[in-house]
Order: structure tokens, then C-alpha cells, then sequence
């Protein structure tokens, strides 16, 4: 799965369909890219316990490790 940069992840991380998208993506252990805010959108479906993922610094308060 590729997910958009720019302002999408904001507007998809509130779209339940596409979080259970990216559920079963993390679940299969798929494996998921993005670019810019997309750790947005993999902390809203609440994949990113136990991996890593790069993002832009405010993303850390949304419990992303760098």
C-alpha cells in the first residue's frame, strides 16, 4: 500500500474504511510506504506499536518514535 503525502493523510486518517484498509495491510504484514504526514495516518489506525517509521517532527506527539 502506498499512501499520499500532502493534506490527504490529514482527511484520510478520519475515513474509517480506509483505516481498516490499513489495518489489514499492517495484520497481512503487507508491507505499507508513504511520504510526508502518512505516520498520520498509520498512528490513527493504530499500526505503529513495535516499528519503526520516519516522519516530520510534530508527528511525535502522536506517539511516533524517531
Amino acid at each position: 500500500m502506498v499512501t499520499p503525502g500532502g493534506q490527504a493523510p490529514e482527511y484520510l486518517r478520519l475515513n474509517k474504511r480506509f483505516l481498516n484498509m490499513v489495518r489489514h495491510f499492517a495484520e497481512a504484514d503487507k508491507p505499507i510506504a508513504g511520504i510526508c504526514p502518512t505516520a498520520q495516518i498509520l498512528t490513527a489506525a493504530g499500526v505503529v506499536k513495535g516499528r519503526s517509521v520516519s516522519a516530520y517532527l510534530a508527528v511525535t506527539a502522536a506517539g511516533v518514535e524517531f
